[in-house]
């Protein structure tokens, strides 16, 4: 890699880490705020889900100014606006000032996905290498929650607000100074009658359709896992657990997600990406049914945990690959963008089905055999897609789209 893919890839998973911990910091503090606002399981969800809505709607627009002037300006941007927001956050003293706060910080980080994933898709040519480099820069930016946890352990949640919006002002200020091209290589395609173009046009579209709708279903699971874990964790081991060792926990399981992004970001460069997406989708099935039962298991229901992070966030920097090699460089933060909108923004109904099942239910565990049903329907998706067409693209291909070739019969 050269210095301007080197410094693609530093700011782009600063930014990534910086977006899942602005969004998750919450998460760890539920049982908190449900106590200081007094609120209900249901209403303490609901204080950062349209912000989580708004993260997934503002992604078409956002690819759109990305595309337009550039996704580097549009970056510095996200920067800016999120240094406010939890600014506006750290200082709010209702619920409804609160939720006000993490509505902006929605709408906020909603900048990153289209851009950060356009500048790595058309400024470095390893592209699966990257995406799993960047895949653990977002685990990472999971223990949002732990963040969350710590700041109570040092005696107020808004600590951890206050260091996010110092720490993202800074990573505006080094982003302004840093080297960076994008130089996307124009693709080329040998002439190819009506018939075949028209055939390999309808397999593309087929292709993306199939896999838009499991990337929206697993954004479902993925705000589903990420908004519950922390809170049955937390139960799981007992009122008596401190905060240290719960954040503790928490980044022990959302590391093996960072792991997994990495370890399949690597094998996604090697291998046919669509059928080790739908291995990786299909072996969460079981494991999320495992973990629905661990709900008597104490501490020892982290492993199961641990397994579940792994599968689920090992599958992002496959599907953002499969854009990458499948959409044209000139409405590639476009792409990104519309499919965070499905995932973040329709995904978003994730925590409102988290909130209800607690709330009638009183645990988080039967959260986990929903996950396990949606997953399911996706790992149809998949293995509708692999039938559909068999991918096949270049590790180190910087074309504008992938090739796909019907499968003999």
């Amino acid at each position: 890699m050269n210095r301007s893919e080197y410094s693609i890839l530093a700011v782009t998973s600063t930014g990534h880490i910086i977006c899942h911990w602005c969004m998750l910091v919450v998460t760890g503090l539920l049982l908190t705020l449900r106590t200081e606002f007094n609120l209900s399981e249901s209403q303490v969800t609901d204080l950062p889900w349209l912000g989580y809505v708004l993260m997934g709607m503002g992604a078409i627009p956002a690819g759109f100014l990305a595309d337009k002037f550039g996704p580097k300006k549009i970056l510095l941007l996200y920067f800016l606006l999120t240094s406010t927001a939890c600014a506006c956050v750290s200082v709010a003293s209702t619920a409804k000032a609160l939720g006000a706060g993490l509505t902006f910080l929605g709408a906020a980080v909603s900048l990153y996905h289209p851009s950060g994933l356009s500048l790595i898709s058309q400024g470095i040519r390893h592209k699966g290498k990257a995406l799993g480099v960047h895949g653990l820069a977002g685990s990472l930016g999971l223990i949002g929650s732990s963040l969350g946890a710590w700041a109570l352990a040092l005696g107020n949640w808004r600590y951890a607000y206050m260091f996010l919006a110092a720490v993202t002002l800074l990573a505006a200020v080094t982003l302004f100074f840093l080297p960076i091209e994008i130089k996307p290589t124009p693709a080329s395609h040998k002439p190819a009658g009506n018939s075949q173009a028209g055939k390999r046009n309808n397999s593309l579209l087929r292709l993306i359709i199939l896999l838009y709708l499991a990337m929206m279903l697993g954004g479902f699971n993925y705000r589903a896992l990420t908004t519950a874990l922390p809170t049955f964790l937390a139960g799981v081991m007992g009122e008596g657990v401190s905060p240290s060792h719960l954040a503790a926990v928490l980044l022990a399981v959302f590391l093996s997600g960072g792991m997994g992004q990495l370890l399949v970001g690597r094998k996604a460069d090697k291998t046919n990406p669509v059928k080790l997406y739908v291995t990786m989708v299909g072996a969460t099935i079981p494991i999320a049914v495992l973990l629905c039962l661990a709900g008597n298991w104490g501490t020892v229901a982290f492993l199961p945990a641990i397994a579940l992070a792994f599968l689920q966030l090992g599958t992002q920097p496959v599907e953002n690959l499969l854009i990458a090699q499948n959409t044209p460089a000139s409405r590639r933060s476009m792409s990104y963008g519309f499919k965070f909108f499905l995932t973040f923004g329709i995904g978003a109904t994730g925590t409102k089905v988290v909130g209800i099942i607690w709330e009638h239910t009183g645990t988080h565990r039967w959260t986990f055999l929903v996950i396990a049903g949606v997953a399911a329907i996706v790992t149809c998706l998949v293995l509708a897609l692999v039938k559909v067409v068999n991918y096949q693209s270049s590790p180190t291909d910087m074309s504008n789209s992938g090739v796909i070739k019907e499968n003999a019969k």
